[in-house]
Formats: structure tokens, sequence, C-alpha cells
């Protein structure tokens, strides 16, 4: 069996002016360790506009077992920075020290993250893989393109209801995104430039003399990003009451049979069970 030195990136968003708390269970990646004699080192670095503008590191070794499982916790601050309301982002790194091979997969640990401020509701995310999605992989290579959607958008002028696509590009090139209402009706282009984000506010989906739009957007992009749409008030997008991740237009089976899925589950195990005991042997 192969065994890996870390595990695929992720990528968390932080709201304008919110404060952040990145939490990854140790527990779940002790469990993928094929080696109990290696020390562990998460990673997590905050990038606005292009520019790393802070990191933490935490290490765990041998002594850190699993029966005590304890969280990996980041804290990050939006007073850091020389302007507050800048949108950033936070990448979570999993690697073992010295790279020695010894996850069984690079698939990373389901964690989340909890967007906070004074006076404001405290918002979760989950954090989004940075490379290696399956199902992006998979769509890309169906259909040679980048495509995204969300099935429910409203924007009311008079309840004062607004939403915004938060786009992250935590790569070396600029992406130029396109958005597509479902009613047909022009939307401007995004360009999103290198390690940075950019909200796309879907306040342009009101004409003149409309109060009220509702429908649903696609968006197609040049490369891979990373999306979320955040609901907010339309006067105020730091006024956040939920984050969602896009919808990816998906070209794998969602639907598989009884026994076929039972197969996959069962052969997982099995191979589990032959590499730890590889491991205990060797």
């Amino acid at each position: 069996m192969t065994l890996y030195n870390y595990l695929f990136p992720q990528v968390a968003l932080v709201p304008r002016g919110y404060n952040c708390t990145a939490i990854v269970p140790w527990r779940l990646i002790a469990r993928r360790l094929q080696r109990q004699d290696v020390e562990v080192v998460a990673t997590w670095c905050v990038v606005a506009d292009g520019v790393e503008v802070a990191r933490m590191e935490r290490s765990f070794g041998p002594a850190n077992s699993r029966e005590r499982a304890p969280q990996i916790v980041f804290e990050w601050n939006a007073g850091d920075l020389p302007n507050p309301d800048e949108a950033v982002f936070g990448e979570i790194e999993i690697a073992t020290a010295g790279r020695i091979a010894a996850f069984a997969d690079r698939l990373p640990v389901v964690g989340y993250s909890l967007a906070w401020k004074r006076d404001r509701k405290v918002v979760m995310s989950n954090p989004a893989y940075k490379y290696g999605s399956p199902q992006i992989i998979e769509m890309v290579s169906t259909f040679g393109s980048f495509v995204e959607g969300f099935p429910a958008v409203r924007i009311d002028r008079r309840r004062d209801i607004g939403q915004s696509i938060v786009m992250i590009n935590p790569y070396l090139r600029p992406i130029v995104v396109d958005v597509v209402a479902s009613d047909g009706r022009p939307l401007p282009r995004m360009r999103v430039p290198p390690r940075s984000v950019r909200y796309y506010n879907l306040d342009v989906l009101l004409r003149p003399g409309e109060d009220t739009w509702l429908g649903q957007i696609q968006l197609t992009a040049s490369n891979r990003l990373i999306n979320y749409m955040s609901k907010h008030a339309l006067s105020d997008t730091s006024i956040v009451s939920d984050l969602e991740h896009l919808d990816p237009y998906r070209s794998d089976p969602t639907h598989l049979p009884l026994t076929q899925r039972w197969r996959l589950v069962f052969g997982e195990l099995r191979e589990k069970r032959r590499a730890r005991a590889r491991a205990a042997a060797s």
C-alpha cells in the first residue's frame, strides 16, 4: 500500500471584518497514520490580496495518543490587518515532519471554521479542497470547464436581503469568471487576482425599478476556484447570516446501486486492515 507524507490542503473563507477560529480534529488525522513514531505538523496561514499576513503551526507527536484526541485550534484576529474590513482566506496544511510517508491516503479531514465578530452572528463553514477534489477533477476532465451553480438566490430591496458570491483564488494566476442568471439577463465578468478574494454582489441582478429577483445562477471560470454564497443584508455585506458552498456541476454518478456501494466500503476496510497489519509487522 502506498503511504503519503501529507494530506490535501484546504482553504477556508474569512468574511470581511470577521475574526476566525479554524478547528481540525486530531483524532481524524491519527486514524490515517500507519506509523505511530512520526510527528505531524499542522499549519494555518492567512492570505490577504496576495500577501501572507499570518502563519501559525502546531506539532503533534507520538505522545498525543488517539485516546486524548486533542483538537487543533487556530485563531486569527482581523484587527491584525491594516484594513480590518479586507476579505482574506486561510489555508490549512497537514504534513509529517521530515516528509516521512505515514498517511494511508491524502484526503483532508472534515473540520470547520468559525467566523465571528462583536455584535454579529457566528457563521460556520467547511473548508474546501485547494486541489485534489475527485468531483472537480472529473468535471473538468469531462466538460473541459469549471462550472458551479446555486439553486436559490433571492435579492429583495424592501426586506434588505442580499447575496454575494465570494470567490477565492488561492493559486498563482488570475482567474476570469462569468456568471449566468436563470432568466438570461446579462451580468458583468469578474477577474480574481492571484491569492486573493473578491465579492461578486448579486444586487447587479436587480434592474432599475425592480425590488426583488428570484432564481438560480451558474458560473464558469478559466480555472478552478473556491466559491461560497454569502447571505447578508443588502445594505451591508458585513452583516452575514449564512455561508454555503456552491454546487459543482458533477459528471460522476451521484447514485450507486446498494450492492456496489457496499463492495466499495468493504474493499476500503479490507485494504486499511492489511495496511495496519503490514505497518505493525515492519
